[in-house]
C-alpha cells in the first residue's frame, strides 16, 4: 500500500507541475492576477507531494519492505538505520527523486521570496516548473523507485553498496544535489531576463546570495568526496580526474566565474552578458553531471549502471532543457546588451575590471581543459575514428600552466581600485614581495628535502606571494577601515576563500612530489617502517559484524621509539554482494599522514601491506575548509556592491 501511495504522490506532483506550467502561462497571457497567484500555489503543491513520495520511500526501506525492487537492490535487514536513510539516495530511482525534491524546493523559496516583481516571479516558476515536470516524468514512468519485485518476494536485500557504508557518503549526495539543483534558479532567471529583455532581473541582490550558497554547497560536497576517495578507495589519493569527479568540478569552475561576474555587472554594469551566459553553462555542466553519473557512458567508481537507453533519454532532456536557452541567447544578447549595458574604455590594462575579466577566461580555460580530457575519449570511441587515451598528467598540467597567471590575479585584484588606477601605484610594493616569496621559499625547499624539484619551488613561491600579499593586504585593510566596516564580512570571505586556494595548492604540490610508498609482504608480530614511522603489525582478527565479518588487523605506529598511534586496518566481505571491500587505516598529523592498506594473506600470519606517506595533506583539506567558509562569510554582507536598491527589488 505505501508504495503505491508513493506513486501516486510522484503522480500527483508531476499533474501539479504541469498544472503550475498551464495556468500561470494563461494568466500572464491574459494579464490575470488569479491565475498568475496559482504559480505559488501549485509549486508548492507539488513540493510537498515530493516530499510524502520520499518519505514513502524512506518507509519501505526502514521496514524492509522486500516486495519493492529497489529496496532489494540497496538496502538489507542487517543494514544499520543511518545506512538505510543513506539508502534512498543510493541508487539511481532514489536520488533521481531526491534531485527533483531539491529542485521544487528551491522553486519555492522563490515563490516565498516577496522582494521579487510579481510578473517576473510568475515567469521564473513557469521555468522552474518545466524543468521539474521532465525529471518526475522521467521517475514516474522510467525509473520508479516503487516498482515492485513481484512475484519473486527474496527474504533478504542486496544491502547498500558496501563502498557507500560511509559516514561522509551520508551528506555528500544530498550536499552535491544541493548545488546542482540551487543553479536552476539562476538559470531560470537568465532565462526570463533574455525574454523580457531587462537586466534588472540578475542584478538582484537576492539572486547573488543564492549563487553563492548554490556554490558553498557544491565546494562541500566536492570537498566530502574527496574526503571519501581519500579514505575509502585505498590508493592513497583524493583526486583521480576520474570523469564523476569531473562532473561536479566543471559547473564548480564555472560558478566561480559566474558569481564574480554578477559581482562586476552589478558594481559596474558592465560585461553583463557574462552571467547570463554563465548561468547557463553552469546549469547545463550541473545536468550534466546528472547524465554522467546514470547514462552508464563512462567507467567511474562513482557511477550507477543503468539500462544504457536511460542515459540517451537523459541526454535528450539535456538538449531539450538547454538548446532553446542558447538559442534565445544567441537571438536576443546582441540586442540585450546594446540595451542595457554601459561603455567601458580603460585607461590601463592592469584595471581591476579587466583583472576580474580575465580571471574568468582562466577559469572557462580551466573548464575547457577538464571537458577536453573527459569528453574526448568518448567522442573518439563513438564517432569510430580510433581511440585516445587522456590520462591525469594532461589535467595536472594543464593546471599547472593556468595556476600562473591565476595566482598573480589573486594576490593582485584585492589590490587594485575601482577608480582605474593599475599596478603602477604599487609595483614596487609587488616587486618587493616577489623577492621575498622566492627566497622563502627557496629556503624551504632546500631545507625540507635533498630531492629538489622546480615545479614545487615555483607553485611554492607563487602560493607564498598569495599568503604573504592578501595577509599585507588585511592589515592595511584593519588599519584603514577597522572591524566595524560596514562590509566586512564580504571582505573576510573574499579574503578566507583566497586564502584557502595557496594553502590547498601547497598541500597538492608537496604530497604529490614527496609522498613515499612501500610494499612488504610481513608476518604478525613484525616490524616494518616507511620514512621516519615504525610499524608493529601485532596481530589479525576475525570479527563477526552485522552483515558483514571482517579481518581486521592491529598496527602500531611508532614515532621516534615512542607510540603515537594504533591503527585498524581491515578486509570486509559483504556476503549479500558477494563482495570484499578493503578499509585503509590512516593516521592524520599536520605534517604529513600515513596509509596502512591491507593486502592478500599470503599464507598463515603472512600478509601483504601497502603503505603510504603522504606529506602535508592537512594543508589540502584545511585550504577546503577556507574556501567554504569563505564563501559562507560572503553571503554576510549588506547590500554590498551597490547603494540602491535594483528595479527588480523595489
Amino acid at each position: 500500500m505505501i508504495p503505491e501511495l508513493g506513486s501516486i504522490l510522484l503522480s500527483l506532483s508531476l499533474s501539479l507541475s504541469i498544472f503550475s506550467i498551464i495556468y500561470p502561462l494563461a494568466g500572464v497571457l491574459k494579464n490575470d492576477p488569479y491565475l498568475m497567484r496559482s504559480a505559488g500555489i501549485l509549486t508548492l503543491g507539488s513540493f510537498i507531494s515530493l516530499f510524502g513520495s520520499l518519505i514513502c520511500l524512506a518507509y519501505v526501506i526502514i521496514i524492509n519492505d522486500f516486495t519493492v525492487k529497489y529496496v532489494v537492490q540497496h538496502s538489507g535487514t542487517q543494514l544499520p538505520l543511518y545506512y538505510k536513510i543513506a539508502s534512498v539516495w543510493g541508487g539511481q530511482e532514489g536520488s533521481l527523486l531526491m534531485w527533483v525534491f531539491f529542485m521544487n524546493g528551491w522553486a519555492v523559496l522563490t515563490a516565498l521570496f516577496n522582494n521579487i516583481l510579481p510578473v517576473i516571479k510568475v515567469k521564473v516558476l513557469i521555468v522552474l516548473s518545466l524543468i521539474n515536470s521532465g525529471v518526475i516524468a522521467f521517475i514516474l514512468f522510467i525509473s520508479n523507485p516503487f516498482e515492485r519485485s513481484l512475484p519473486f518476494i527474496p527474504l533478504e536485500g542486496y544491502s547498500l553498496n558496501p563502498m557507500l557504508q560511509n559516514v561522509i557518503q551520508i551528506i555528500h549526495p544530498p550536499l552535491i544535489y544541493l548545488g546542482y539543483t540551487g543553479f536552476s534558479v539562476i538559470f531560470a532567471f537568465s532565462v526570463v531576463s533574455l525574454i523580457t529583455g531587462r537586466i534588472d532581473i540578475l542584478l538582484s541582490d537576492w539572486l547573488h546570495r543564492k549563487a553563492i550558497i548554490s556554490w558553498v554547497f557544491l565546494t562541500g560536497g566536492i570537498l566530502s568526496g574527496a574526503l571519501w576517495a581519500y579514505h575509502i578507495l585505498g590508493w592513497g589519493g583524493w583526486w583521480f580526474w576520474d570523469p564523476v569527479e569531473n562532473a561536479s568540478l566543471m559547473p564548480w569552475l564555472a560558478a566561480i566565474a559566474l558569481i564574480h561576474s554578477l559581482y562586476l555587472a552589478r558594481k559596474s554594469n558592465i560585461f553583463i552578458l557574462w552571467p547570463v551566459l554563465l548561468s547557463i553553462i553552469v546549469f547545463a555542466l550541473c545536468l550534466t553531471g546528472l547524465f554522467l553519473v546514470r547514462s552508464g557512458i563512462l567507467v567511474s567508481v562513482h557511477s550507477f549502471s543503468p539500462d544504457p537507453h536511460q542515459g540517451l533519454i537523459f541526454l535528450l532532456y539535456l538538449a531539450v532543457v538547454i538548446s532553446p536557452s542558447l538559442i534565445l541567447f544567441a537571438f536576443k544578447g546582441q540586442l540585450f546588451i546594446l540595451n542595457h549595458s554601459g561603455k567601458y574604455k580603460s585607461k590601463s590594462f592592469f584595471s581591476k575590471k579587466r583583472l576580474l575579466l580575465s580571471g574568468n577566461i582562466i577559469l572557462l580555460s580551466a573548464l575547457t581543459s577538464v571537458m577536453l580530457g573527459t569528453f574526448l575519449p568518448f567522442i573518439y570511441k563513438l564517432s569510430g575514428v580510433g581511440s585516445v587515451s587522456i590520462d591525469i598528467s594532461f589535467f595536472n598540467r594543464m593546471f599547472g600552466f593556468l595556476f600562473i597567471p591565476f595566482s598573480l590575479l589573486i594576490a593582485i585584484t584585492p589590490l587594485i581600485k575601482w577608480s582605474d588606477y593599475g599596478i603602477q601605484h604599487i609595483r614596487g610594493y609587488l616587486i618587493a614581495n616577489v623577492i621575498i616569496s622566492v627566497i622563502s621559499s627557496s629556503v624551504i625547499v632546500i631545507f625540507y628535502s635533498d630531492d629538489y624539484y622546480f615545479s614545487v619551488w615555483l607553485y611554492l613561491s607563487l602560493s607564498v606571494f598569495i599568503i604573504i600579499i592578501t595577509i599585507e593586504d588585511v592589515y592595511i585593510y584593519l588599519l584603514r577601515k577597522g572591524v566595524r566596516y560596514k562590509n566586512k564580512y564580504r571582505y573576510a570571505g573574499m579574503v578566507s576563500a583566497h586564502m584557502g586556494i595557496p594553502v590547498m595548492v601547497i598541500g597538492i604540490i608537496f604530497s604529490q612530489y614527496y609522498a613515499v610508498t612501500k610494499d612488504i609482504s610481513i608476518e604478525t608480530g613484525e616490524y616494518s617502517s616507511i620514512a621516519d614511522y615504525q610499524i608493529y603489525f601485532d596481530k589479525v582478527d576475525v570479527v563477526y559484524n552485522k552483515g558483514y565479518v571482517s579481518e581486521v588487523v592491529t598496527a602500531e605506529l611508532y614515532k621516534d621509539n615512542k607510540l603515537i598511534a594504533k591503527l585498524y586496518p581491515d578486509k570486509s566481505f559483504y556476503p549479500e554482494r558477494n563482495i570484499t571491500i578493503t578499509n585503509p587505516a590512516v593516521y592524520h598529523s599536520i605534517s604529513d599522514d600515513l596509509h596502512i592498506i591491507p593486502g592478500e594473506n599470503i599464507s598463515g600470519h603472512l600478509w601483504t601491506f601497502r603503505l603510504y606517506k603522504k606529506p602535508f595533506m592537512s594543508f589540502i583539506w584545511f585550504g577546503g575548509f577556507l574556501i567554504t567558509f569563505g564563501g559562507i562569510l560572503c553571503l554576510f554582507y549588506k547590500n554590498a556592491y551597490i547603494d540602491n536598491e535594483t528595479e527588480y527589488e523595489k
